[in-house]
């Protein structure tokens, strides 16, 4: 089966069964006239040349001089029949493909707008299809990228208000699964980059749990090169206004250490250059660096520079960054250290949680009311699995090395907590919490025995 245009729209990036649907049908498409069409006749033949073309002579159709013919011509299919599901499920990605095919191909869609009056244009046409019920899934998804990428290439000033509103109706749209036009997170996150670029809309985007989303988006999916690329790359967009500081240095999200994960984890020269574009960003503030340098980048980058890194912009950004983290690390105290893993809500198997540091520095704990020890407990409840099984292991050697350990637990409601976690399904956690479970019976022993 020829490519064509219609291949190269990322609608079907989780879809190919509907590619493969959408190819088939192609006879009963291409004859606009046997779906009782208004579109004008020169424009169902130009139709029918198109779609029988193969990818090189669409493109030729598309690139040369008659190319903002063939755009027109898709614009008045698109407003003609945009209540054909079928001939909607071909014409919009084929449109999505056309423009990410070669970005340059998005000034003769701008052209034609640019032609077309205010009540019925690009922009009108597919709003409607988007507020219409009953589609499939593929041409919610091709309009809605189609119109991201329109609007993200129009004057702020003259359609400030139209970027803010449609970029609101996708942020909503993520949290109504349950609805008809339901769009996925791939197509959400692709959308989103397009319409970042403008920094009037970085704090949109934040304002409307826009940080949420991108960490979602790295716990789910730390392996789909595709969906991490442009989920780095909305960090990268979002990373060039200040606004986005707070939402970095968040212990909870944690976009900076998901986001060192993800390039450890695909280990790619495009993801590693947008991550360092926006950590290069992120070096002018002295608490993002600091947030860096707790997530061992500084051991990322001495590894990637003994790889295979080929682009000089590339090895510049991580030999920039290298220094910078070289100059801000602070030898830190174990007790330092902790604070540091409780404060960020982020606990790793390392010294400062073995019998050792418990020992050393157990009376450290009654500062503040017992303060670490309640943030500690804290993370009982973590949807972090490493958390909730070491933040069992410490309250056992706490109730250990203290000699109010179990009271303070008790005190706190923790032991009932921990009763629960020692039936997790998860052995780790499971296995922790026994042992917790045990060191606090056995220091109960030790009493009754004095």
């Amino acid at each position: 089966m020829k490519r064509k245009y219609l291949n190269y729209s990322f609608v079907f990036y989780e879809h190919e069964a509907s590619l493969r649907e959408i190819q088939e049908r192609t006879n009963d498409i291409v004859n606009l006239q046997n779906q009782g069409s208004l579109v004008r006749p020169e424009n169902q033949a130009l139709f029918k040349k198109f779609v029988e073309a193969d990818i090189n002579q669409q493109r030729d159709m598309i690139t040369k001089s008659e190319g903002i013919g063939y755009v027109n011509m898709l614009f008045d299919i698109t407003n003609q029949c945009n209540h054909n599901s079928a001939i909607m499920m071909y014409v919009l990605p084929t449109i999505d493909g056309i423009i990410l095919d070669d970005r340059r191909n998005i000034q003769k869609f701008l052209q034609s707008f640019q032609d077309q009056p205010d009540n019925k244009n690009w922009l009108t046409v597919l709003n409607q299809i988007l507020q219409l019920p009953s589609f499939d899934k593929i041409v919610y998804e091709a309009a809605a990228r189609v119109r991201s990428q329109i609007l993200a290439e129009l004057d702020k000033k003259s359609f400030l208000n139209e970027q803010k509103q449609f970029l609101q109706w996708l942020i909503r749209s993520k949290d109504v699964s349950h609805s008809s036009n339901h769009l996925d997170d791939f197509c959400l996150t692709t959308c989103f980059a397009f319409l970042l670029k403008h920094e009037h809309l970085v704090k949109v985007f934040l304002d409307n749990n826009g940080a949420q989303f991108l960490h979602e988006n790295m716990k789910k999916n730390p392996s789909d090169l595709q969906k991490m690329y442009y989920t780095l790359l909305i960090l990268w967009l979002i990373s060039f206004s200040e606004k986005s500081v707070p939402f970095f240095t968040d212990p909870k999200l944690r976009l900076i250490g998901q986001s060192i994960e993800v390039i450890q984890k695909i280990s790619r020269e495009k993801l590693v250059r947008v991550a360092f574009a926006c950590y290069k960003n992120l070096s002018q503030y002295n608490n993002c660096i600091e947030v860096i340098v707790d997530n061992d980048l500084l051991k990322v980058c001495e590894t990637l520079l003994k790889g295979n890194i080929k682009e000089k912009e590339v090895l510049d950004d991580i030999q920039f960054m290298g220094e910078i983290l070289e100059k801000n690390i602070r030898i830190l105290t174990s007790y330092e250290k902790y604070e540091k893993e409780i404060n960020m809500q982020l606990l790793e198997w390392s010294p400062v949680h073995t019998e050792k540091f418990w020992k050393e520095n157990v009376k450290k704990f009654e500062n503040q009311d017992y303060q670490m020890i309640k943030k500690l407990c804290d993370l009982l409840n973590s949807d972090r699995q490493k958390n909730v099984a070491i933040a069992c292991y410490d309250i056992g050697e706490f109730c250990r090395f203290h000699p109010f350990g179990r009271n303070v637990i008790e005190g706190l409601g923790k032991k009932s907590v921990i009763m629960k976690l020692a039936n997790d399904a998860d052995p780790v956690i499971k296995e922790n919490a026994l042992l917790a479970l045990q060191k606090i019976m056995l220091h109960n022993w030790n009493a009754l025995q004095k």
